[in-house]
């Protein structure tokens, strides 16, 4: 069965003003996201086929500029701690500057559904994005995501050990730390971030997706929101 996607997301730019305060420009994005896959087709225009029933179950939402000191992020999964949620319908997203260049990028993940609810960990990933400078007051943005890498994608785990010195006993001695794991979505666009992983003594065992390009850097490497 052929799938076209009809996912939009509208981001309305809302500004608010108090008598005692400055001004203040909130973004609100209002995503028109099925529960269910009804559309997914690549940015050539190539159409993609599943025949599972699937539901959006991550979104991501990224915002950078050169006024912001840090990328300002919304995460939503459909399940956390054992508790599963429908997605919401409108993402609010406050205190943006005005009248400056700002990128929103937008990363979903549909995942076929079992009987029972549970994923199955096939992946459909949906990617886009939006530039543009904003005046205070309500703007509107129309951001409209596109399959990337070319269809359903398994979920992989990446472990191994990282060497980079032996020790005078021979054994094999690697870093420790927080490891940042993000999406690059092509060449010149930020890096999305996605989730933290620990490394011990260069032993790792990551997250990760067939086919679809993950940047795995250790703590401090920039990416990643202080």
């Amino acid at each position: 069965m052929t799938y076209r996607l009809v996912t939009g997301i509208f981001a309305v730019l809302l500004s608010q003003m108090a008598c005692t305060r400055k001004t203040t420009n909130n973004v609100s994005l209002k995503l028109a996201i099925p529960s269910k896959i009804e559309a997914l087709r690549e940015k050539g225009g190539a159409s993609a086929s599943n025949n599972g029933t699937q539901a959006i179950s991550h979104i991501i939402v990224n915002v950078t500029g050169p006024s912001l000191t840090k990328p300002v992020s919304f995460v939503w999964d459909r399940c956390r701690n054992n508790v599963c949620s429908n997605p919401p319908e409108v993402i609010t997203i406050s205190d943006l500057p005005a009248s400056t260049p700002l990128l929103i990028q937008y990363l979903g993940a549909y995942e076929t559904l079992r009987s029972n609810g549970e994923g199955a960990g096939d992946l459909i990933l949906s990617y886009g994005d939006r530039s543009g400078s904003f005046n205070p007051g309500p703007n509107q943005v129309v951001i409209n995501p596109t399959l990337y890498g070319g269809g359903t994608k398994r979920e992989v785990r990446i472990a191994g050990q990282y060497v980079t010195s032996i020790d005078a006993n021979g054994y094999a001695r690697g870093p420790t730390g927080t490891i940042h794991v993000g999406f690059r979505p092509s060449l010149g666009k930020p890096i999305i971030p996605i989730e933290k992983a620990e490394m011990f003594n260069g032993f790792f065992d990551f997250f990760g997706i067939e086919d679809v390009p993950f940047v795995y850097e250790l703590a401090g490497a920039g990416f990643w929101p202080s």
